[in-house]
């Protein structure tokens, strides 16, 4: 991610010429004849398995599967007033906003999953609307956000009253391997059903400073993506969605070949969610770490002695934030400041991405066992993990 330094990260939603910027630290549908309409229940349609992606024999290939893809696909139109803060107070309702993304059409009966960030304005100010337009013209004013989740920029929305929709099919992310064919497909700005085409440039791309957590592990493209891309599809050569595109890598602010997308595995959980409870619901330890390695051990406390072959990962406060989270599971555990986590549910913590694998992969009230190193000694801990507090959106902490 080194290499990104000089770009920055923007969540491709359209807002008239603008995009949101944030800084980085670097930076299926599938169609028997067309798209599968009404056949499946928003149950149904996550549930369904991925096909085999098949070689690619014929010079149409992309054609077919972006066909397949684009019934699938609609544009997301938000509109509403917001406030304005000037010196001496608020102007109320003075202020319009406008801004437009693309989402992915789930199931016959008009669930949509989209990013967050789109409709996020709408949602926060409790105020405005969303308007979504399929492939084919036909426009719906009556969207409701059936739930939203910001740690993962993914939102679900449905669609009153619709039918018989042209509805995705859903791919297997775990099974894209660098170099495959990349498809996106969205609405940039403003011009809808645009296709475009790359290649799967990496994968489980990851380090990105952005407060969200959204992008951890996250499929790079090189098909073009710009602003109003967000909540579009990424489809493989069968017209599969494999991931969901939410933000480029650029110097420019438009696209220049860096492109991110969340893996549609990843998306399946939050989506399932959001669903049945309109929130999503994740375990935590609650600890502040380190990489072991990249701890300066001469500003240490005196008397904190480390293991000298700089393996895992430093229970360790950082700026103003404790090291142990007051209350969590790891402080009812006895974990304490300065503790080295070595091996967490059997597997060596070779770097810190490891801690936060093993926990998002876990359920509240899974029990977790840990290795740690304390003051020379080894010790066995096990903690039980806990519901994940509503506020704890710290990126240093442990989700």
């Amino acid at each position: 991610m080194k290499k990104l330094i000089g770009y920055v990260l923007v969540f491709v939603l359209g807002f008239g010429a603008c995009a949101l910027i944030l800084q980085s630290t670097g930076a299926g549908v599938y169609n028997a004849g067309a798209t599968s309409r009404g056949r499946e229940t928003i149950s149904e349609a996550l549930a369904q398995p991925a096909r085999p992606t098949p070689s690619v024999s014929n010079a149409s290939a992309v054609a077919d599967a972006a066909a397949r893809v684009e019934p699938a696909v609609v544009n997301i139109d938000i509109e509403g007033r917001r406030n304005a803060v000037v010196p001496f107070g608020v102007l109320p309702d003075n202020y319009t906003f406008q801004g437009s993304g693309s989402g992915i059409i789930l199931s016959g009966d008009g669930y949509v999953v989209t990013n967050n960030h789109v409709i996020e304005p709408v949602a926060s100010r409790r105020g405005g609307r969303i308007t979504i337009t399929l492939d084919n013209g036909k426009t719906f004013n009556s969207v409701e956000i059936v739930g939203r989740d910001p740690r993962s920029d993914l939102a679900v929305l449905k669609i009153n009253g619709a039918r018989n929709l042209a509805a995705a099919r859903l791919g297997d992310s775990d099974r894209l391997r660098v170099g495959d064919w990349a498809i996106a497909v969205g609405n940039p700005l403003g011009f809808n059903s645009t296709v475009t085409l790359g290649i799967v440039s990496a994968l489980n791309r990851r380090g990105f400073r952005v407060e969200s957590g959204a992008l951890d592990r996250v499929i790079q493209t090189d098909a073009a993506i710009n602003p109003g891309n967000s909540g579009g599809a990424l489809a493989d050569i069968s017209g599969q969605v494999v991931g969901i595109n939410t933000a480029i890598a650029s110097s420019t602010g438009a696209s220049v070949g860096i492109g991110f997308a969340i893996p549609i595995n990843q998306a399946r959980r939050i989506i399932n969610q959001l669903v049945k409870s309109g929130e999503v619901v994740r375990p935590y330890l609650g600890i502040v770490y380190s990489p072991l390695s990249l701890v300066e051990r001469d500003g240490l406390p005196p008397g904190v002695v480390l293991p000298d072959d700089n393996q895992g990962a430093l229970i360790f406060p950082q700026r103003d934030q404790a090291a142990i989270v007051p209350g969590s599971p790891a402080a009812k555990a006895g974990l304490r400041p300065y503790d080295v986590i070595r091996e967490i549910d059997g597997r060596r913590v070779e770097n810190v991405d490891i801690v936060k694998d093993v926990i998002q992969e876990k359920q509240v009230g899974d029990k977790i066992r840990m290795t740690i190193w304390r003051a020379g000694r080894t010790l066995e801990v096990t903690v039980t993990l806990e519901r994940m507090p509503r506020n704890f959106a710290s990126p240093q902490q442990q989700p």
